[in-house]
């Protein structure tokens, strides 16, 4: 009798140990999931902000303490990689619409070099582009500090009239650097204004540090090998101090119960597209009641060098960004003082040998925008900034028309310029 029950427990053990052989060499399957639960496809996508999304809040840059080399006389000073809404365009410089900087009181940007003004490091913001729609009405009253070159009334006398250099970008560089004896002296003169507009920038001053360096812009004493120095940290700081959500010209506005977007245009001189645009808005939404805005108070204005194919925005004597043009051959003297007069978007082309062109047409070379520009006493605005309808246009001239720039760019552009902004054009 015990060994029939001792058969029974080896045969039962057995069994149970064939059957766990079983399971564990078994094909591994595929979990099924709970019904309703959500199925990935693939990671999700986290996007970048654009009109109608909030902005993640990163710090602009993260150079670390001491990114000094340890050889060289240049250390690198860095603003950090912007990080940008849109697809970028052709555009030199801002606008831009980067992640704001860091709020800490501590400055971000490391020591200061007590030698050679160090080489910045770090890409330049793109333009994204945004079709903008809202045109002011009425030109802004003018403004004493934007002098581009002629009175403080609206505009000078007319396009032929000859452009005084006061007030311009780079126009009082003797003064700002010193008079430069030789090269070595420049070079030196040069490395002593940089340290100031980097105390500036360790103190957390960047606006003051973007009005500094703005006096330094297109200044032919500048050393050579400084000049792209100079455009790059322009770019950064203005698309921090202008174009990013950080308050650092204007307190934030609070929206009140009847505000609206004519209203807080005209308040700030500026068109609600491109405040719409800066706080990631859509650019028909009426501003909400308790809605706190980053606000920038305009006018903006233009210096166009038809020499270097290039258009500058300033605004009350800061560098706003710059973007490459085409100079059309359309009219013989474009140089002058003019103002804005008005916006078209689809316009239609009349040219000076009696060519008509429809806005849909795509030969049309005005593109999609037409910026008129005026000049007192006169009823003339056949100059115009404007699209074009061939990219080959820009950094070149003999085309159609008059001053053209790249899609995106005339899209920013034209969200940017209200009617009455000042237009200063040189060779």
């Amino acid at each position: 009798m015990n060994s029939m029950k001792t058969l029974l427990v080896v045969a039962v053990l057995a069994a149970v140990a064939y059957g766990v052989y079983l399971q564990i060499n078994r094909n591994p399957q595929t979990a099924s999931l709970p019904e309703g639960a959500p199925e990935w496809v693939e990671p999700p996508n986290v996007q970048m902000p654009g009109p109608g999304m909030e902005s993640p809040q990163l710090p602009l840059g993260a150079p670390s303490p001491g990114t000094w080399a340890e050889t060289g006389p240049a250390p690198a000073y860095s603003l950090g990689p912007a990080t940008l809404a849109g697809n970028g365009s052709t555009a030199m410089g801002p606008p831009a619409y980067p992640v704001p900087p860091p709020t800490s009181s501590a400055s971000p940007y490391g020591s200061v070099a007590q030698e050679a003004p160090p080489a910045y490091q770090g890409p330049l913001p793109n333009s994204s582009a945004s079709p903008y729609g809202s045109v002011a009405q009425e030109p802004p009253p003018a403004y004493p500090g934007e002098n581009l070159g002629g009175p403080s009334a609206s505009v000078p006398s007319g396009p032929n009239a000859a452009i005084p250099n006061a007030g311009l970008p780079g126009a009082g560089l003797p003064e700002a650097l010193g008079a430069a004896g030789g090269a070595a002296g420049g070079s030196n003169k040069f490395a002593a204004f940089m340290q100031g507009v980097y105390a500036k920038l360790d103190k957390g001053d960047l606006d003051g540090a973007l009005m500094t360096l703005s006096s330094l812009y297109g200044d032919p004493d500048i050393p050579v090998e400084q000049t792209q120095q100079v455009h790059d940290l322009l770019d950064q700081l203005a698309g921090s101090v202008i174009y990013s959500r950080e308050h650092l010209l204007e307190p934030p506005y609070t929206v009140q119960p009847g505000d609206t977007i004519e209203s807080i245009e005209s308040r700030y001189q500026i068109l609600w597209a491109l405040l719409a645009r800066i706080n990631g808005l859509p650019e028909q939404q009426p501003p909400q009641p308790g809605q706190e805005l980053k606000v920038v108070r305009g006018p903006f204005s233009v210096l166009v060098d038809l020499g270097k194919h290039e258009l500058t925005l300033m605004l009350k004597g800061r560098y706003a960004g710059r973007f490459p043009i085409g100079v059309g051959r359309d009219r013989e003297t474009l140089d002058g003082s003019y103002e804005v007069r008005h916006k078209v978007v689809n316009p239609q082309y009349y040219g000076p040998d009696r060519i008509d062109i429809g806005a849909d047409d795509p030969n049309n070379p005005y593109g999609e925008y037409w910026i008129g520009l005026g000049v007192q006493g006169s009823q003339d605005s056949a100059i115009g900034i404007h699209g074009t309808n061939d990219a080959e246009n820009l950094h070149r001239t003999g085309g159609r028309g008059t001053i053209c720039l790249g899609d995106r760019d005339i899209d920013d552009l034209f969200g940017i310029l209200s009617i009455g902004s000042r237009v200063l054009i040189r060779r």
